[in-house]
C-alpha cells in the first residue's frame, strides 16, 4: 500500500469521524436536553394536574359519600320516628281503656324502701318495668292506668326488635309515672321523688315545645335509666287537649357510633354525627384522638340526677377554637367542603344535613392520604430523571467510542470498493456491458459488485431484445387487424345469406339451424370486436370521442335492450337516476354505452331471479368548474363472485373459476375492456360481491363536464372563455371525421320555397352561429335546418342537418364551420350569389 493511499485513508477516516460527530452528537445532545427539559416541565405539570384531579375526585367522592350516608342515617332515624308515631297511637288507645292488673303484674308491683311504687322483678316472658314517683299517690285509677300501659308490652317488644338502633321504649306521664321496656331495676337507677316532667325527654314534647304533636328528637343527654349518653325520639300523648304523657324510643350514642358511623370511608377517614346545636353525638376512636376527647358512652349513677344532663362543652364544636372556622361553615351551609389543619395534620372535612332532623354528618379525611399517589409519582419521576441523565451520559460516551471505531472501519473498507464500483458503472454507461468483480471480505460490497456485473449483462440482453419486442408487437397488431378484417368479411356474408335463407325456408328445424348459425356468427363478431379493442389498447390507438350525452336516456335504452331477457327470466331491471345530475354530460357516448352494455349484460346473464339495478349518481362537484363526480353502479342479485376471484376478473381472457361455460358462455374479455375504457376516461372501477347474494360494480369518473344545451353557457372565442376550449382540448376531444354529403343545387333550384327558407337560414341562424361562436346558436342553427329539411322532405339537406346537429353536440368547431360554409355556398350558388367567410368566420358579400 503506497503512502498516497495511506494518506487518503487517514483523510477519509478524519472526514467520516468529523461528519459523524458534527451530524450526530450536537443534534442528539440538543434533543436530549430539550427532551429532559420538556420531560421535567411535563412531569411537574402532570403532578400538579394529578394533585388537582385527586383533590377534585376526593371532593366529589366525599360529597357524594356524605350525602349518601346522611340519607341512610335519615332513613333509619325516620324509621324510628315512624315507630314512635305508632307507639304514640297504641299508648293513646290503651289509656282510653279501663283495665285491671294481671295477677302476675300485681304481684311484681310493690313500694320501695323510699315509698316509690315500682316493679320488683321482671315477668317470666320478659316485660316492662314500672316506676311511680313518691310524689304521686297510688290510687285505683293509677293502677288501672298501669294495667292499660302494661297491655302494650308485646307492641313495645316487637317495636324494639324491629330496629337494632333502638335500645328502649318508654312512656312518662304528667304525674311522674314511667313504664319502660325492657325491664331493669328502676328503684336503683331513678331517684324516688323524680319529677319526670322536669326532664328534657318529657318537656320537649309538650305543647310549648311541640305544638304539632309530631315525633321530635331530643339533644344528647345522660339517660337516667343507666344507658349512658343517648338521644330520644319523643311524641306527646293527649286525651283530647290534655297532655297525658310522652312516649319515647331511645337510641344510645354508643349504638349510633357502632351501627351508623362504621361506614367504609376511603383514605383512612372517619365520620362524626353532630346535633342541631353542634354537639358531637357520636364519633369513632380516631375522632376521639383528633378532638382530644373520651367519648362518654356509658354511665352509672352514684346518686340521683336532677333535670337535664348534657354532654360537656368540649363536645360542642361551636365552643372549640381548633375547629371554629369549620363550625361556622357547618352552621352556615347545609352541606359543604372545607380544608383545615386539625389533629396535627391537614385534613379535608365534608358534611351534609340529615334530612329534617337538623343533625349533620361530618367526614374527616387526611389530605396526605388523598395526595399519596401524587407524592409517590413525583418521587418516582425524580428517580427516573436521574437514571435518564446518567444513562444519556453513558450513552454519549459509548456512542463516541462506537462512532470512532465505525469511522475507522468504514474508511478502511469503503474507499477502494466504491471507486471500483464507480468505474464499473461508468464503463456500463459507455456501453461496455461485460464487467468483472474481484471478491471482497465485506459481504455487502461484494454482493453489490456482483449485482453491478449482473446489471450489465441484463441490460445488454434487454437492449438487444427490445427491438425484437417492438417488431413483434407491431406484427401482432397488424396481424390482428388484418385477421379481424378477413374474418369479418366471410362472417358477414354468412349472416347475409342466413337472413335470406330465413325468409325462404319454412321448415321449423331448418329455421332453428339458421338461428344457431346467426347466433354463432354474432358471437364470433363480438369476440373479434373485443380482441380488436384490446389490440388497439396495446397499440395506443384508443382515443376518446367526447359529445353531449343524455345519460338517463342512454340507460333507459340499455334497459330496453335487455327487455327480452328480463321477460324470459322473470327478473326486474330497475333504473335510478340522481336528480342532481345534469341532463347532458360531456362523455364518449359509444364507450359509455359499451361499458354499460357489458356490465348490465353480465348482470342479466348471471342473475336467475331477483333484480338488476342500474344507477347514475353524483357525489358532488369535481375540482374543475362545471364538472361533476359521476358514479355508475350496476347491482344484481345473481350468483356472486368469490373473494379471491374478484381481483382477477378484470384480466383479459379471465373468467371466474367453476363458471359453467356451456351455460353462460363468454370469452372473459368484456370486463377487461370495460376497465381499460374506464381508465382511458380517467376513472376507476370496483367490485363488491358475495357468493349467492349478488355483485355490485361501481364506475367512478371524477371529472365529467356538464353541458347546458339550452343556456348560453360559454363562447368559443379567443378572448374571455379561451380556457374552456383549452380544457376541452386537454380532454382529448378528437377531430370528428365524417363524410359531408353535398347538397345538390338542383334540390334548391327545383323548390323555390325551400331555396328561400335555406337562404333565410344562411343570413340569420347560420350567420349568427358563425359570428358568435356560441354553442346555443350552433344548436339553434342545427334545429332550424332539421325543421326545414323535414318540412320539405329534402333528403340530402336532412343528412347535412343531422351531421351539423351531431357536430354541435360534439363541439367540433372545424366541422361546424365546414358544414355551414358548404350550406351557404350551395345556397348562394343556387341564387347566383357568392358570399364568402373570412378568416375570423365573419360573412361578407
Amino acid at each position: 500500500m503506497t503512502d498516497t493511499e495511506t494518506h487518503r485513508k487517514i483523510k477519509v477516516f478524519n472526514w467520516i469521524l468529523r461528519s459523524y460527530i458534527q451530524m450526530i452528537l450536537p443534534p442528539m445532545g440538543f434533543i436530549a436536553i430539550v427532551l429532559l427539559v420538556v420531560f421535567g416541565f411535563t412531569n411537574r405539570w402532570n403532578i400538579q394536574r394529578t394533585e388537582e384531579y385527586l383533590a377534585f375526585n376526593a371532593r366529589e367522592n366525599l360529597t357524594n359519600l356524605v350525602r349518601h350516608e346522611s340519607i341512610a342515617i335519615e332513613k333509619q332515624l325516620l324509621g324510628i320516628e315512624h315507630a314512635t308515631r305508632f307507639f304514640q297511637n297504641e299508648v293513646g288507645h290503651a289509656l282510653k281503656r279501663d283495665m285491671e292488673l294481671k295477677p302476675d303484674d300485681a304481684e311484681r308491683l310493690s313500694y320501695s324502701t323510699e315509698d316509690a311504687y315500682v316493679t320488683t322483678r321482671d315477668s317470666e316472658k320478659g316485660g316492662a318495668a314500672v316506676f311511680l314517683s313518691n310524689l304521686t299517690e297510688v290510687t285505683e285509677s293509677q293502677l288501672s292506668r298501669i294495667a292499660a300501659l302494661l297491655s302494650v308490652e308485646d307492641t313495645m317488644k316487637h317495636l324494639l326488635e324491629s330496629n337494632p338502633l333502638q335500645v328502649s321504649l318508654y312512656f312518662n306521664s304528667h304525674d311522674s309515672l314511667n313504664v319502660i321496656y325492657p325491664y331493669f331495676d328502676t328503684a336503683s337507677q331513678y331517684p324516688p321523688d323524680m319529677d319526670i316532667p322536669a326532664y328534657n325527654f318529657y318537656y320537649e314534647a309538650d305543647s310549648g315545645h311541640n305544638p304539632s304533636r309530631q315525633p321530635v328528637w331530643t339533644d344528647v343527654y345522660l339517660d337516667p335509666a343507666g344507658h349512658g349518653w343517648m338521644a330520644s325520639s319523643i311524641a306527646p300523648v293527649y286525651t283530647e287537649n290534655f297532655l297525658e304523657g310522652v312516649v319515647g324510643i331511645d337510641v344510645t350514642v354508643d349504638t349510633i357510633a357502632k351501627d351508623i358511623l362504621q361506614m367504609d370511608i376511603p383514605w383512612n377517614g372517619y365520620g362524626i354525627l353532630l346535633s342541631k346545636d353542634g354537639t358531637i353525638m357520636a364519633m369513632p376512636e380516631q375522632g376521639e384522638k383528633d378532638f382530644g376527647l373520651d367519648e362518654m358512652t356509658t354511665h352509672t349513677y352514684s346518686e340521683a340526677i336532677f333535670k337535664d344532663t348534657f354532654k360537656p362543652e368540649q363536645f360542642n364544636i361551636n365552643t372549640r377554637e381548633d375547629v371554629r372556622p369549620l363550625a361556622e361553615s357547618i352552621n352556615r351551609e347545609e352541606s359543604g367542603y372545607f380544608e383545615l389543619i386539625f389533629g396535627g395534620r391537614e385534613q379535608i372535612a365534608t358534611w351534609s344535613s340529615v334530612g329534617g332532623l337538623e343533625w349533620k354528618l361530618v367526614l374527616f379525611i387526611p389530605k396526605e392520604e388523598v395526595l399519596q399517589i401524587s407524592s409517590t409519582l413525583a418521587s418516582r419521576m425524580r428517580t427516573i430523571i436521574k437514571i435518564i441523565v446518567l444513562g444519556l451520559i453513558g450513552a454519549y460516551i459509548l456512542l463516541f467510542i462506537v462512532l470512532h471505531q465505525a469511522a475507522k472501519q468504514f474508511s478502511h473498507r469503503i474507499s477502494k470498493p466504491l471507486r471500483d464500483m464507480n468505474q464499473m458503472l461508468r464503463h456500463i454507461g459507455e456501453g461496455q456491458y461485460d464487467q468483472s468483480w474481484k471478491e471482497l471480505q465485506v459481504e455487502e460490497l461484494n454482493e453489490t459488485g456482483h449485482q453491478i456485473v449482473e446489471l450489465g449483462k441484463e441490460l445488454e440482453k434487454v437492449l438487444s431484445s427490445n427491438s425484437l419486442l417492438k417488431s413483434a408487437n407491431n406484427l401482432k397488431s397488424e396481424f390482428i387487424a388484418n385477421m379481424s378484417h378477413e374474418i369479418r368479411t366471410p362472417v358477414n356474408a354468412i349472416l347475409g345469406f342466413s337472413m335470406i335463407l330465413d325468409k325462404q325456408i319454412t321448415d321449423v328445424q331448418q329455421k332453428q339451424h339458421l338461428q344457431t348459425i346467426k347466433k354463432s356468427c354474432n358471437t364470433l363478431l363480438s369476440i373479434i370486436n373485443d380482441i380488436l379493442d384490446l389490440s388497439k389498447f396495446d397499440a395506443g390507438g384508443q382515443r376518446l370521442r367526447l359529445e353531449a350525452v343524455d345519460l338517463a336516456r342512454e340507460i333507459r335504452d340499455i334497459k330496453e335492450t335487455y327487455r327480452y331477457e328480463q321477460e324470459r327470466k322473470l327478473i326486474s331491471i330497475e333504473v335510478s337516476i340522481d336528480d342532481r345530475l345534469p341532463r347532458y354530460l360531456l362523455l364518449d357516448g359509444i364507450r359509455i354505452r359499451q361499458i354499460l352494455l357489458n356490465l348490465v349484460g353480465n348482470a342479466v346473464k348471471f342473475t336467475e331471479q331477483g333484480s338488476v339495478t342500474i344507477s347514475a349518481l353524483t357525489s358532488g362537484e369535481g375540482s374543475t368548474p362545471g364538472s361533476v363526480k359521476l358514479l355508475l353502479i350496476v347491482q344484481d342479485t345473481g350468483v356472486g363472485i368469490e373473494n379471491q376471484q374478484q381481483k382477477r376478473i378484470f384480466e383479459p381472457f379471465m373468467q371466474t373459476e367453476n363458471q359453467n361455460v356451456r351455460k353462460y358462455g363468454g370469452t372473459g374479455l368484456g370486463l377487461s375492456i370495460v376497465k381499460r375504457f374506464v381508465e382511458l376516461m380517467g376513472g376507476s372501477i370496483e367490485v363488491e360481491s358475495t357468493v349467492g347474494t349478488g355483485s355490485t360494480f361501481t364506475v367512478t369518473l371524477k371529472e365529467v363536464m356538464s353541458v347546458d344545451m339550452e343556456a348560453d353557457f360559454f363562447s368559443f372565442t379567443d378572448g374571455e372563455n379561451s380556457s374552456v376550449e383549452e380544457r376541452l382540448q386537454h380532454m382529448a376531444v378528437p377531430d370528428i371525421s365524417r363524410s359531408i354529403l353535398s347538397l345538390e343545387e338542383e334540390e334548391l333550384k327545383n323548390n323555390e320555397r325551400l331555396s328561400r327558407e335555406v337562404e333565410e337560414f344562411c343570413t340569420r341562424e347560420g350567420s349568427r352561429a358563425i359570428n358568435t361562436n356560441r354553442v346555443r346558436d350552433f344548436h339553434t342553427a342545427a334545429d332550424r335546418l332539421l325543421s326545414i329539411a323535414h318540412e320539405h322532405d329534402a333528403g340530402s339537406l336532412l343528412t347535412l342537418a343531422r351531421t351539423l346537429k351531431q357536430a354541435a353536440q360534439s363541439f367540433d368547431l372545424t366541422l361546424i364551420r365546414r358544414l355551414l360554409q358548404e350550406i351557404i355556398s350551395i345556397s348562394n350558388s343556387a341564387s347566383h350569389a357568392q358570399p364568402t367567410i373570412d378568416d375570423k368566420g365573419e360573412i361578407y358579400e
